[in-house]
């Protein structure tokens, strides 16, 4: 699919070969993304366990190069899984998580589950107007040591 920016980028089912590629991504987020993505790390070897993990359904972004720009993932069990996003800094606003979200809404639907759940912080502007913009709602505060942060759904 092209993006905003006009560049290009592949969005497939992560396999467990991606895992340098996705912790090569990680390792390389700011810090203000990683306070947004907390509490998971942001490294390579988490990169390498993301890839591995048969527990979650998980799709990865790529740009023309093979570089992973972004991804997104939900738990396997449940009828109301969690949703966790990140993308890489400097694809951040082009589109990347537009098409993660619709491409596992889309398998969320596709695997019979109710709905989707995740938490954002509440400065995380950009996050909630995506969340927004695919159909999730706020249906109030969560719980979180790091700051102020909303629990939100998205009815499938």
């Amino acid at each position: 699919m092209t993006l905003k920016n006009g560049r290009a980028i592949t969005v497939r089912c992560k396999t467990p070969d991606d895992g340098e590629a996705l912790g090569e991504m990680l390792a390389s987020c700011s810090e203000r993304t990683y306070y947004f993505f907390h509490p998971y790390p942001l490294t390579r070897e988490s990169g390498l366990k993301v890839a591995a993990d048969d527990s979650i359904v998980c799709f990865i972004a790529f740009a023309e190069d093979g570089t992973a720009v972004g991804y997104v993932w939900i738990g396997r069990e449940g009828e109301m899984p969690t949703l966790g996003i990140c993308v890489r800094d400097s694809w951040q606003e082009v589109g990347v998580g537009r098409a993660l979200m619709e491409r596992m809404i889309a398998e969320a639907k596709n695997l019979g589950k109710k709905g989707i759940q995740l938490t954002v912080m509440k400065d995380n502007a950009r996050g909630i107007a995506l969340y927004q913009s695919v159909g999730f709602v706020i249906d109030g505060d969560a719980p979180d040591p790091v700051g102020p942060s909303y629990h939100m759904t998205l009815g499938l």
